[in-house]
């Protein structure tokens, strides 16, 4: 479990080194690119930090990260002149890509939403002989088949019985 330091040291890290690399650094792998600090993970003994960071476009992130790692030391020293902490943690930057991985997986649910959608239509269209079938499926799936009721109908509910610790009749 993180303690409230631990938090509060890494929201200040990920502020200053955002503010540090959005003001740019004299690199030119990182010409072209938006560097976004996502996250910031401090260690308990607050020595180490993880640094997180999300690299546009796609195609220049190898060659931004590369040039972040090179410039870990001075950012260190930034980080330390911006902060003013007695002692700033050791940085070391890891590409984020959950952003890219989210985007992928929003991009497949419409893809999958859109299909569904144009079957949809296309079988309201068509008169689809499947969807009564698919129908009767569905109303063969009561959740109590086995109490002998007939499939596709709900239960008979049950009448409540005397409860005698509250003396409520059902």
């Amino acid at each position: 479990m993180t303690s409230h330091r631990t938090n509060k040291v890494a929201s200040v890290l990920r502020e200053a080194i955002q503010s540090i690399l959005s003001k740019g650094l004299a690199d030119p792998r990182l010409d072209g690119c938006m560097v976004t600090v996502t996250e910031v993970s401090v260690s308990p003994d607050l020595r180490n930090a993880t640094v997180h960071i999300s690299i546009l476009p796609d195609n220049r992130q190898v060659r931004a990260i590369a040039a972040i790692k090179h410039a870990a030391a001075h950012l260190r020293r930034k980080v330390s002149d911006h902060t003013g902490f007695n002692t700033t943690p050791q940085l070391s930057f890891v590409l984020d890509d959950r952003a890219k991985r989210q985007a992928a997986v929003m991009r497949t649910m419409v893809e999958h939403r859109d299909e569904h959608a144009e079957a949809d239509a296309t079988s309201d269209q068509t008169g689809d002989a499947g969807a009564a079938d698919r129908d009767e499926s569905i109303k063969g799936d009561s959740p109590d088949q086995s109490s002998g009721s007939k499939p596709g109908t709900w239960p008979a509910r049950t009448p409540m019985v005397d409860r005698p610790d509250t003396g409520v009749e059902g």
